[in-house]
């Protein structure tokens, strides 16, 4: 600015000096006008106190016009048409004009055409609406009007708030002049969009209370999750937002936050306006920025997708994916949380299904699956309105869980069950029959913790196996006493080999026409200290269910390939040695190189030895099954099938293998020949052994009635106690090998 123009400056100045000082002494006026007048006013009065030091008077335009122009806030005065007079620097720079020192150049951008001008919505804002043509058009004060102005020639962008304060001569007077008070929110205004545009991306809002004046604010992000039109003119507007048991949590972590300047985060539970299901984490601490004031303020987020992810997620991990009831891990941890609290009496119904696996082997996997979904469906039908609870353990078994407040509740849903699960089930084209074994056990006679409880469930189902599928047992005292004797005979059996108590027998078998000895089984025999001789069958199903029947059975494998060679040493006739092999040994992948290094540590050829296998083997057709009986055929050990047709009837399978010899049941020839059905089994089993060209052994032969009826058959083989019983190996040897063939009782 010019020298020139000095005096109209310092005339303007103190119009603007007097107007600024009223404005900001005026009660009436808002508390921000007051504030910008306040510091403007302190500026020039700086000025003020700078030019009546000095004496020059053209010195004191020049300093108090430099002091002025130090002031932050830019400050543009307008004459009566609109035209600027005065422009600080700060007001300049706000305007992105270069300060300009010779004489009015700078009047001509203020005053230019290169501006457009909007309002805070974007909308084209005429020269007219400038704040400061409105002030003077209506003599009123224009506060805080943001306004955002680009200049075309430069193609620069600035939002701005402005203050336009008009002054007139007399208060009737029309506005001479308005002071504009400028300040550039262009930095405010991007933060603020983006703090907007983050809240709306990320469900995100702030809050926040003042004590003494009960205001609460929420911005429009918090307002949004709540789904609030107007902010709350209270807390307790804010608290009736939540449910009653939720509003508890959160006055009470407020109260702590005042008094104990304790920090907060609560995750609260809430309906939306629809009835939708929404999560809020809600956070708050004290704010310390005014320490004379008590205000708690914090964030406001939407976490109801992560709640919804973190309940889909715990629904899976606690599901069984194919039938949709609870797994195991599930069912398990609401089992323990109820014998820990002091909910009533429990029950747990052990459920498996008889004949799954046949009709899962025979149908394929798909049938398989889908008859375990029916068999869901059915568990929860009969189980939805007594308060029990449904899981599947793995494979075709399931468990209830249920109260038992009355002594009868469980064994009644029980027969429910069976009833239920013994109709028929439509899968697809296929109707498929299956029944279920169940067992119960219950709280507190059977046990008060869970593993005790499971077991025992257990046990009681394999009891209703054993009495004939199809049925449920509880728990009792019998089934203990069992227990009892099975964990002692495991206990007495696993130290049996080493102890030498289990001992070989042999048994003849013999050529029925001729009674020539042909062969000679080898059976186990467990003479204990504590329990006498126990059975061959009693020790064969316990070292079974124990898991000892492996070692054992290998045992026997080798003891009866070394009592060959001892006998052959001895110069005694050679005969093929039987020996039974389990389903168990059958599946142990040491079982080749066990019969491998049997024959070899007796230098016996692989036709020593004959294995009985049972028909198990047959059905359950493990994956290495072929591969097994095609390497025992390669070694020239012969096979048997043992007890043929007792339990599964494989004849499909009996082409696929290499048998040699089928050995018949003892149950089926015990009747005979008195017995119509066990003669027509007899008589059947013959003709499929003779047209497939297997050898049939008769086991169990006992009378000459019997033996007679062998003969009619043209049975080759047999064994028994009309023959023999199981002898040690020195009797078997005087009795059967010393002489090339003993004589036999006639028939």
């Amino acid at each position: 600015m010019s020298s020139s123009s000095d005096d109209d400056t310092l005339q303007a100045d103190e119009q603007l000096y007097a107007r600024l000082q009223q404005v900001a002494e005026n009660p009436e006026q808002p508390k921000r006008i007051r504030m910008l007048a306040a510091d403007a006013l302190g500026s020039l009065h700086r000025a003020r106190i700078e030019w009546e030091v000095f004496h020059d008077e053209k010195d004191n335009a020049r300093r108090y016009r430099e002091l002025l122009e130090s002031i932050d806030l830019g400050i543009v005065i307008h004459d009566a048409s609109g035209q600027v007079l005065y422009s600080n620097r700060a007001a300049l720079h706000i305007n992105h004009h270069p300060p300009c020192e010779e004489s009015d150049s700078w009047r001509s951008p203020m005053n230019s055409l290169d501006w457009l001008a909007v309002d805070m919505q974007g909308i084209h804002l005429s020269r007219e609406n400038y704040p400061a043509n409105l002030a003077l058009r209506t003599g009123k004060i224009q506060s805080g009007k943001v306004i955002g102005l680009y200049n075309i020639r430069k193609q620069v962008f600035r939002w701005i708030e402005i203050t336009a304060i008009p002054y007139a001569a007399g208060s009737n007077d029309r506005p001479r002049q308005v002071l504009s008070i400028l300040r550039d929110i262009s930095e405010e205004r991007r933060v603020y969009d983006m703090f907007e545009r983050l809240q709306s991306l990320s469900e995100t809002g702030c809050w926040d209370w003042d004590y003494a004046s009960g205001e609460c604010n929420l911005t429009p992000g918090a307002l949004h999750i709540l789904g609030l039109a107007q902010p709350p003119q209270s807390l307790d507007e804010l608290l009736a937002c939540f449910p009653q048991y939720e509003t508890r949590r959160l006055a009470r972590s407020i109260e702590k936050a005042l008094n104990d300047q304790v920090p907060f985060t609560l995750e609260l539970h809430r309906f939306d306006a629809f009835g939708e299901e929404q999560w809020v984490r809600l956070q708050g601490e004290l704010d310390f920025l005014n320490p004379f004031t008590s205000r708690i303020s914090g964030t406001l987020e939407n976490i109801s997708s992560s709640k919804q992810l973190e309940k889909s997620l715990r629904r899976k991990a606690n599901t069984d994916p194919l039938t949709g009831l609870l797994n195991r891990d599930a069912i398990m941890e609401e089992l323990e949380a109820r014998l820990a609290g002091t909910l009533p009496k429990v029950a747990l119904l052990y459920i498996d299904l008889d004949r799954f696996k046949e009709i899962n082997d025979t149908l394929g996997h798909d049938y398989g699956d889908k008859l375990l979904q029916d068999v869901a469906r059915r568990l929860v039908i009969a189980t939805d309105d007594k308060a029990a609870m449904c899981a599947r353990l793995g494979g075709d078994e399931f468990l209830v869980l249920c109260t038992a407040h009355e002594s009868r509740a469980p064994q009644r849903l029980a027969e429910h069950l069976v009833e239920l699960l013994s109709s028929p089930f439509q899968i697809g084209s296929e109707t498929l029959h299956v029944s279920a074994s169940i067992g119960i056990a219950r709280t507190p006679k059977d046990g008060l913790d869970s593993a005790t409880l499971m077991q025992k469930a257990d046990a009681a189902m394999y009891e209703s196996k054993r009495r004939g599928k199809n049925s449920w047992s509880a728990y009792d005292w019998e089934l203990a006493k069992k227990q009892r004797r099975q964990v002692e005979l495991d206990t007495l059996i696993r130290g049996a080999v080493q102890n030498q108590e289990i001992e070989l027998l042999y048994q003849p078998i013999l050529d029925v026409q001729s009674g020539q000895l042909v062969a000679c089984e080898a059976l186990l025999r467990w003479q204990s200290p504590i329990l006498g001789t126990v059975a061959t069958e009693t020790l064969v199903a316990h070292a079974e269910a124990s898991g000892e029947i492996v070692r054992i059975g290998g045992w026997a494998l080798r003891e009866a390939c070394l009592q060959l060679r001892r006998w052959q040493n001895a110069g005694l006739p050679h005969v093929p040695v039987s020996v039974n092999v389990s389903f168990q040994q059958f599946l142990n992948e040491n079982l080749l190189a066990l019969v491998e290094s049997a024959l070899q540590a007796a230098e016996l050829p692989g036709s020593a030895l004959i294995l009985e296998l049972s028909e198990r083997i047959l059905v359950e057709k493990a994956p290495l099954t072929p591969q097994i009986i095609e390497h025992l055929r390669q070694m020239d050990v012969r096979l048997c099938i043992d007890d043929f047709g007792e339990q599964y009837s494989a004849l499909n399978m009996l082409r696929q293998f290499p048998f040699q010899s089928l050995k018949l049941s003892r149950q089926f020839l015990h009747g005979v020949p008195d017995n119509p059905s066990d003669t027509a089994l007899c008589r059947a089993i013959s003709d499929i052994a003779r047209n497939l060209g297997f050898t049939l052994i008769a086991s169990g032969l006992e009378t000459a009635a019997q033996l007679n009826f062998l003969k009619s058959l043209g049975t080759p083989q047999a064994q028994g106690f009309w023959y023999s019983p199981p002898l040690t190996a020195d009797v078997f040897a005087r009795q059967w090998l010393a002489t090339d063939a003993r004589p036999v009782p006639a028939g």
